[in-house]
């Protein structure tokens, strides 16, 4: 259950990333972000 959870929150940080990125015109903050939320479900588990 927390690695949904956890998926849910890094697909949620990555489509932040990738709205931010798509405005920038950079697709490296979506993979960034990406990373960054699986680091952080990770560490929640």
């Amino acid at each position: 259950m927390e690695s949904l959870f956890s998926l849910a929150v890094a697909v949620g940080i990555g489509y932040w990333a990738y709205a931010t990125g798509k405005r920038n015109g950079s697709k490296a903050a979506f993979k960034v972000g990406w990373r960054r939320g699986r680091a952080y479900g990770k560490r929640q588990s």
